[in-house]
């Protein structure tokens, strides 16, 4: 009985000085959006619904890249994702496209500060569709897609 309790306090011992070896952690990226305007001062506003798109440069055809949508502080993260490299693309209306390239390890969290630039009204442009002649207010990207099949 002395040794067998002798054997599992031995055993706890080993795997609580061990436990951080242990934890597994997915990779993931989260960060900060901030707005400025062309002179670098920041504007204030809702931060709530700027897209955060995270593009898999090196997986395997067919790996999912992901996405995520801040909140009302400008703040987004995305776990589980897989390690290699991604392209960050922060996408708001009105403000040009925030683009960033990083290496994600295997038990890597990236956080990343992400500064989105104002555009100039000179610099926005209205397109008008052929199809119900709607007017598209263009803040300088523009998201292509595929024809549906």
């Amino acid at each position: 009985m002395k040794t067998h309790l002798v054997a599992v306090l031995a055993f706890a011992f080993i795997c609580t000085s061990c436990a951080h070896v242990m934890v597994w952690r997915s990779p993931g990226i989260s960060g900060q959006v901030r707005l400025v305007d062309s002179k670098g001062n920041e504007v204030t506003g809702n931060l709530k619904g700027i897209v955060v798109n995270m593009i898999n440069l090196s997986g395997e055809l067919g790996e999912t890249s992901a996405s995520a949508i801040t909140d009302a502080t400008g703040s987004f993260g995305k776990s589980e994702l897989s390690k290699g490299a991604y392209k960050i693309e922060v996408i708001k209306e009105g403000f040009k496209v925030g683009v960033l390239e990083v290496n994600l390890g295997s038990h890597e969290r990236l956080s990343l500060q992400v500064e989105l630039t104002r555009l100039s009204a000179s610099k926005r442009k209205t397109i008008k569709m052929r199809k119900g002649r709607e007017e598209i207010n263009n803040p300088g990207q523009v998201n292509i897609q595929p024809p549906s099949m």
